[in-house]
């Protein structure tokens, strides 16, 4: 369903969300099409992804997460905590299995104690942690391409609405087909990206043992033994289920097998599907018939009766949940760093 329609809304409110989500549906539903929604938090898309999509696997954006948790420990004095307490999260969220979820978690807490029990408490482990997950996300962690649409139209969207979607859909268009021609260079079946994670892999379990257990199943001796299951593409590691894109296991049972590889490989991987997303392109709406067009004298089209909103217009995106944290402060009462103020403290003295 690429591109999308652009729709321009008043604000981000449940009723908007519901009304998009509803028209995503129709596309969805008669093709059969399960799709995993990668959301920063924000509540309203939240509450309409559960009213519409029900069923639909839905899952937290890594990297804002990441962000909300540094929020929890700002300060001068705390850099090189934060940073630990980044690393030993994306332990966590990477983690494959349960039990190395629960090893990776222990170190984490020793590390942020009361703050990050805190922070862990409002998120479902099912929503960031890979381990128990049980949608197909194809190794995404992050909305990257959501963040990177808006910072690749943010002067666009300083323009006037017209312009502005003008503007859009010229970009879009010369993107189209500037990713066509780099597709039709390309040589090998997959993306460029997914071929070298494939020679990686090969290369990696080259030299590793592998048992034959069943007429699809085999063990694999690495640093550590592990289950595959070629027929129903499971390994005991669970990258194959994560990435739906064979481990090293993986691809050492299919060889031994001997089998080829390729069609134990999702289809979204291949050069053929990223070339249908860029296939019919973006048509040109020219106007220069529009100045030809002849107007009775008593044509006059008036702009709509609006009352400009206080402050300044908004450039930014809506921030996500933990993403805004007010600033501590000395209370003039009693003395403390916290939130409060004087008018407000209830510290009894």
């Amino acid at each position: 369903f690429f591109p999308f329609a652009i729709a321009v809304v008043d604000a981000e409110t449940d009723a908007n969300w519901n009304w998009y989500f509803g028209i995503l549906k129709t596309i969805l539903d008669p093709q059969g099409r399960v799709i995993t929604f990668v959301s920063d938090r924000q509540q309203g898309l939240m509450n309409s992804l559960a009213r519409v999509f029900p069923e639909s696997p839905h899952c937290f954006c890594l990297y804002h997460l990441k962000n909300n948790l540094q929020n929890l420990f700002k300060g001068n004095n705390n850099s090189a905590l934060r940073v630990t307490i980044v690393d030993k999260f994306y332990k966590v969220a990477y983690s494959s299995t349960e039990r190395q979820y629960h090893h990776n978690l222990r170190e984490l807490l020793d590390e942020g104690k009361d703050l990050v029990v805190q922070f862990l408490s409002s998120l479902p482990v099912e929503k960031w942690c890979n381990a128990f997950f049980r949608g197909n996300r194809f190794g995404e962690m992050v909305n990257s391409t959501a963040e990177s649409f808006n910072s690749w139209t943010l002067k666009a969207r300083e323009l006037p609405i017209f312009p502005m979607l003008e503007k859009i859909r010229v970009m879009m268009m010369g993107k189209m087909v500037e990713r066509k021609l780099l597709v039709s260079k390309w040589t090998f079946p997959l993306c460029p990206v997914m071929q070298a994670e494939l020679v990686k892999n090969m290369e990696r379990g080259r030299d590793w043992i592998v048992s034959r257990s069943d007429e699809f199943v085999y063990e694999v001796h690495s640093e550590r033994s592990t289950a595959v299951d070629i027929m129903v593409q499971t390994c005991a590691c669970r990258q194959w289920q994560i990435k739906s894109f064979p481990c090293s296991h993986a691809l050492a049972a299919i060889q031994r097998a001997g089998y080829v590889v390729y069609p134990f490989i999702e289809r979204y991987y291949f050069k053929e599907e990223y070339f249908k997303s860029y296939s019919f392109g973006i048509k040109p709406i020219p106007n220069i018939e529009q100045s030809y067009v002849q107007c009775s004298d008593n044509t006059s089209v008036k702009p709509p009766l609006t009352r400009r909103p206080p402050g300044r217009p908004k450039t930014k995106r809506i921030k996500s949940v933990g993403e805004v944290s007010s600033k501590e402060r000395t209370c003039g009462r009693c003395g403390q760093l916290g939130r409060h103020n004087r008018k407000t403290c209830n510290v009894p003295i």
